[in-house]
């Protein structure tokens, strides 16, 4: 990515994160999710390999399913500390906030202030037939902690 001389130095780190994210599902337009009640069943859990993140839910339901080691979490999509929508970056392995540059790792805990809070999540339930499904009432029945100041 080319950075214009024309830019205070200090943004450059800034700039270089959004454009490794660039490529995801969320844009700087970001649409609130269309389904975010009911339980839906988001496939096999071999869809979800250890030590990765599945980002197709998230312009649909507003989550993201990740797996640090075996356990199938799924993780909200909005950051605790401004309520704007953080958006995972797979290069980097975390989520990042475009607004206030918060980061959260791969089980959405805080790795860079001002987030202090972790980003909402629930764990995906086993069923008999191998898949896994998501109770989303449970998911956004908890309202974001927004620590920042309005």
């Amino acid at each position: 990515m080319k950075i214009s001389p024309l830019l205070p130095a200090a943004l450059a780190p800034a700039l270089l994160l959004l454009a490794a994210c660039s490529h995801l599902p969320h844009s700087s337009k970001h649409q609130p999710p269309t389904i975010t009640t009911g339980t839906i069943n988001i496939g096999q859990a071999s869809l979800y390999p250890a030590g990765a993140a599945n980002a197709r839910f998230a312009p649909t339901h507003g989550f993201v399913v990740t797996n640090e080691s075996g356990t199938v979490l799924v993780i909200r999509t909005t950051c605790t500390h401004d309520g704007h929508p953080v958006e995972w970056c797979p290069s980097q392995q975390r989520f990042t906030c475009s607004l206030d540059r918060c980061e959260y790792d791969l089980l959405g805990q805080p790795s860079r202030a001002p987030a202090q809070s972790p980003l909402n999540s629930v764990l995906a339930v086993p069923q008999t037939d191998g898949s896994l499904t998501v109770d989303l009432d449970k998911l956004y029945a908890k309202p974001v902690p927004r620590t920042g100041k309005k």
